[in-house]
């Protein structure tokens, strides 16, 4: 049952409750090669942290694909990617603290050949990006639909988007600063 909230007098997504989500009606084929090089940017305020993980966006099946999400007990961002067996091959954490209750935040992560390397961006700085996993990184083998907000916890999401472009700094800082402008002060 989530429901359309106001950031800034713009239109934003609001889980109302935990695991108030919503899975696209439409199967999507992969939107992002999870083997190569994409990036995930959010911009939201994480509203009522729950014990454990709350969904900002996926694209995934029990083949691999990709999660990403914020957890209201450590304050990090993490995109994780998944292998074909649907169990965790990696992931990229932001620091703890970088979701903060009731804050506005722009983040971004990125992951390059498979989860082996990345990097991640919270409000256009530049933050240490931690990188955990062994495996191998796969994409989903079927159409699947894309699924925002299910989880344990609440966030009001102006944006959530999965990109192959590149993000550098310079792109990063760009984004950041148009995601500033629409919510009306620091994201």
């Amino acid at each position: 049952t989530p429901t359309w909230g106001e950031m800034n007098g713009w239109p934003a997504f609001k889980q109302n409750v935990n695991a108030d989500g919503i899975t696209s009606a439409a199967i999507a084929t992969v939107i992002v090669d999870v083997t190569g090089r994409f990036s995930v940017e959010w911009a939201g305020m994480p509203m009522v942290a729950g014990a454990g993980t709350d969904m900002l966006l996926s694209q995934l099946d029990s083949a691999g694909g990709w999660s990403f999400v914020w957890n209201g007990t450590t304050g990090l961002f993490t995109l994780s990617l998944y292998d074909n067996a649907g169990a965790l091959a990696r992931s990229i954490s932001t620091p703890a603290g970088s979701a903060v209750i009731g804050q506005s935040t722009h983040v971004v992560i990125e992951s390059r050949t498979g989860g082996t390397a990345g990097s991640a961006w919270v409000r256009g700085i530049p933050v240490t990006a931690t990188l955990a996993g062994a495996g191998v990184a796969a994409n989903i083998s079927n159409a699947t639909p894309i699924v925002t907000g299910a989880g344990v916890g609440v966030a009001m999401s102006f944006l959530a988007r999965a990109s192959s472009e590149t993000a550098d700094h310079e792109r990063v800082t760009a984004l950041y600063q148009q995601a500033r402008v629409l919510l009306g002060g620091d994201a």
